[in-house]
């Protein structure tokens, strides 16, 4: 079992670093698993690209790839404005397939993160082109060695079939103790400057707050 966010960032990295194809991220706080894999990407030199059903495929901060890095398309640099339409999961893991084997791909490799994606894999009725074409892109990459790594950032369990001997689960544990500290006292830092409003720093009251924050996600904490 996981201790805290050290160990889920060393364990993680290991995997990527070992190409694992494959790998669900369980949690339902994506944004910090984002960061967590914001700076393995950097210190790895690979190129993190998001895939969701909203935004289609962009950056971590919700922004459009860009343009240059999207490499593959029969067109040359995929365009920014066409960047929407890779809403379509199939679509996205076919341009996908042809970053990494293009002559202009990114030589460190590249970390493909799909959010939420199992409405497309498992949901009643759906095509099955959606987990074909994930499984080929996961086995080109086990069996090719191609410099990529796909991550799925899901709580949800509903693997399909197709991919359940391809895929590798890691828990995101909850806020340690340590980090939940950090966090109140950041909050009540940003309190100080506002007029009218008395913050008390006792360290037995963040003791408290931070004892009945144990077992809470960062957003409950905030709510």
């Amino acid at each position: 079992m996981l201790r805290d966010l050290s160990d889920f960032s060393a364990e993680l990295r290991m995997m990527i670093r070992a190409r694992y194809p494959l790998v669900q991220i369980a949690t339902y706080e994506e944004d910090r698993a984002l960061v967590v894999l914001t700076q393995i990407a950097a210190d790895l030199d690979k190129k993190l690209i998001l895939w969701s059903a909203s935004r289609g495929v962009h950056n971590v901060d919700g922004q459009p790839v860009d343009r240059h890095d999207l490499v593959g398309s029969a067109d040359g640099p995929f365009p920014a404005a066409a960047q929407a339409a890779l809403s379509d999961l199939a679509s996205a893991l076919e341009l996908f397939d042809r970053m990494v084997v293009h002559k202009d791909r990114h030589k460190g490799g590249y970390l493909f993160v799909f959010l939420d994606p199992y409405p497309y894999l498992t949901a009643r009725g759906v095509n099955p082109i959606y987990s074909r074409k994930m499984r080929d892109l996961v086995i080109a990459i086990r069996s090719r060695g191609y410099h990529a790594n796909c991550l799925v950032i899901s709580q949800s369990l509903a693997i399909p079939e197709e991919l359940e001997k391809e895929i590798t689960m890691i828990d995101l544990p909850l806020p340690s103790r340590a980090e939940i500290e950090s966090h109140v006292s950041g909050l009540i830092e940003k309190l100080k400057p506002n007029r009218g409003f008395k913050v008390d720093p006792d360290p037995e009251l963040i003791t408290r707050m931070v004892d009945s924050a144990i077992g809470l996600t960062m957003a409950e904490i905030d709510a």
